[in-house]
């Protein structure tokens, strides 16, 4: 994948559509490999961890069919049960996969999943929460297996709120066959919308979005019908996106409800922002504000995802912005390039210190993760003259057509082989299966 070429210095204006949650359409294909049946997944983004999901269901032996945004998933019959290594290696949410394909056969292997490099990110509080719903844990050299021991279900106390931990916990306890508790959950939107997700397939969750969530045990789940909600992470990497470059922009489809802590933020910064429905408007000063302090942690405060975005948007404040991170110890990786581009940055483990400086100038750099590599495409825009930024691979993994879609806002996005470009869904293999016909045969076992 060529390089992209940013010619900062143009303020954005126009309209902005945003797409599905890559964030719960992950855990909900998850669920459909739990479920067996036919699944209709609406506002399903098209982008490379989707398509190495598909490729995760497609390897066990689901049908996955793309038209539009809408993905169908027929997963009533499996031909295997384990997840492929070279797959699990590829993302982080391939441990939902894993989870799943054990909460629906009673056993399964679980191996350390993939991601971006942000630090230590173990699976103990997984494997915490599978054991305390009925799984035993039998070590095989580099993976685990997990066989169900007794009756499943039961009560589950994570000492953190990991959004994943929380989605693998729900996951085995809604086919489990006994009721379960669980205490100490994630509250994301993306929790509440698996919920909403395997409740339309017929299981019954209560209290999602709050840290105790009741699932009945003993339910009978089959296929539905259900539509992602929209990305707040893609919404907030537009608004910084203006931020930096100064102008108005407006966004569609988006839900700003989902995102009050950083509207709260782009406000304090000198934005000022309409909500009206789901459409969101924002008009951005020329200079933003410095913010003091801004700290990370668990829904509903700052995210950690959007952290990158705002520090990176605010290279170009009056004042001094300070930002603590309490979720990834190597969240500031990409600290290091900004650098290249004028930013004055004092980094210290899980604290950075950034004072503005009137102007940034252009630099060739490199992206080493998914909100690493938004963020540095966002300082760009704010920049004077030529950035080249490579390691793209790494923003698509997460955005649909990012920089096509900030192209039609105005800036000044030229990439290095122009011709080859035909929106970011096309450079990659496609997984998904060409023929719609065969999601409606019977199930071949």
């Amino acid at each position: 994948m060529g390089a992209l070429s940013i010619y900062g210095g143009n303020r954005l204006s126009g309209e902005v559509r945003i797409s599905g949650a890559k964030n719960s359409a992950l855990p909900i294909l998850a669920a459909c490999l739990l479920v067996g049946g036919v699944h209709q997944l609406e506002n399903c983004p098209d982008i490379t961890d989707i398509r190495v999901a598909c490729g995760i269901l497609e390897a066990l032996g689901c049908r996955v069919c793309r038209e539009g945004s809408i993905l169908t998933v027929d997963s009533r019959c499996l031909v295997q049960r384990s997840v492929p290594e070279d797959l699990v290696g590829r993302m982080r949410a391939s441990i939902l996969f894993q989870g799943a394909a054990y909460a629906r056969f009673g056993s399964g292997i679980l191996s350390q999943p993939g991601g971006c490099p942000l630090g230590a990110r173990p699976i103990d509080l997984h494997l915490a929460a599978l054991q305390a719903l009925g799984a035993k844990l039998v070590e095989e050299q580099s993976s685990l297996r997990l066989e169900k021991q007794g009756p499943d279900g039961g009560f589950v106390k994570l000492r953190y709120p990991s959004v994943g931990a929380t989605e693998n916990a729900l996951l085995a306890a809604a086919a489990a066959g006994n009721d379960s508790i669980l205490i100490g959950c994630a509250c994301e939107p993306e929790i509440v919308d698996l919920a909403n997700f395997l409740n339309a397939c017929g299981a019954k969750i209560t209290g999602a979005g709050t840290q105790t969530i009741f699932v009945r045990g003993g339910r009978v789940l089959s296929g539905a019908v259900h539509r992602v909600i929209p990305d707040r992470m893609e919404t907030v990497s537009y608004l910084c996106a203006c931020l930096s470059a100064g102008g108005r922009i407006t966004l569609r489809e988006t839900d700003p409800g989902c995102c009050r802590t950083e509207l709260e933020l782009l406000e304090a910064a000198g934005c000022k922002i309409c909500a009206e429905g789901s459409s969101l408007s924002m008009d951005a000063p020329d200079r933003p504000d410095a913010v003091p302090l801004v700290v990370t942690g668990p829904y509903p405060r700052f995210s950690t995802d959007a952290q990158p975005l705002f520090l990176a948007a605010l290279c170009r404040a009056h004042g001094v912005s300070r930002f603590c991170e309490t979720v990834f110890e190597s969240r500031f990786g990409f600290a290091s390039e900004l650098e290249k581009l004028g930013a004055r940055l004092q980094v210290r483990e899980r604290y950075a210190r950034l004072e503005g400086v009137p102007a940034l100038h252009g630099a060739s750099l490199c992206a080493q993760d998914l909100r690493g590599a938004a963020a540095l495409l966002i300082a760009a825009l704010g920049a004077e003259g030529e950035t080249k930024l490579s390691g793209l691979a790494h923003l698509e993994r997460g955005y649909s057509d990012f920089p096509a879609k900030l192209r039609n806002l105005g800036a000044d996005l030229r990439w290095e082989h122009e011709n080859e470009y035909k929106g970011g869904a096309a450079w990659l293999p496609n997984v998904l299966s060409e023929n719609a016909a065969t999601m409606e045969a019977s199930p071949r076992s």
